[in-house]
């Protein structure tokens, strides 16, 4: 797909923190959007490598947002992030909340 030619005999790392977030893929890839379309998107796997539970995963995420939405008003950060330091994936060390009820 590409056109970047790895010469024989050198290594590459894959990074699993900058899949879904490829700026040929996605306009701007960086940003939080609900709206994207979810095909292509690789967080359940691909093709024969793709995890068989993402159906239910998928449904009891949306059931658990659906549940929020209905009783939360806003939900903000109120303090410090933190993250982990990895080279692979991307996550949260620490990441405190506020909820606001409705």
């Amino acid at each position: 797909m590409g056109s970047i030619l790895i010469p024989e005999g050198k290594m590459i790392l894959m990074f699993l923190g900058s899949a879904n977030r490829d700026p040929q893929r996605w306009d701007n890839p960086d940003d939080f959007d609900l709206g994207r379309d979810p095909s292509g998107h690789v967080g359940f796997g691909f093709g024969i490598h793709q995890c068989v539970g993402q159906h239910i995963a998928r449904l009891e995420a949306s059931t658990l947002h659906t549940a929020l939405a209905r009783r939360i008003a806003t939900i903000e950060i109120s303090g410090a992030t933190r993250r982990p330091h990895n080279n692979t994936l991307r996550a949260w060390e620490s990441l405190p909340i506020r909820v606001h009820l409705a």
